[in-house]
């Protein structure tokens, strides 16, 4: 299962993704939750600026996690 947060440096709200769909930034945390109860591992960490001009900022950050 993958997870990818947007930021875009608090001008606009985050977009989250859940496998590459949209979800809300609640299904995001509940689906990360419901993982780790289940004991399923983070199995990598990443992330990536995309834009650091002040104003226009954009970053990534994702993980996967594994059964």
């Amino acid at each position: 299962m993958n997870f990818i947060k947007h930021s875009y440096g608090g001008r606009k709200p985050a977009r989250y993704y859940i496998d590459g769909k949209r979800v809300s930034p609640g299904r995001y945390e509940i689906t990360v939750i419901e993982a780790r109860i289940a004991d399923w591992q983070h199995c990598s960490f990443w992330g990536r600026t995309l834009c650091t001009v002040p104003g226009r900022e954009h970053y990534l950050s994702g993980s996967s996690i594994n059964r």
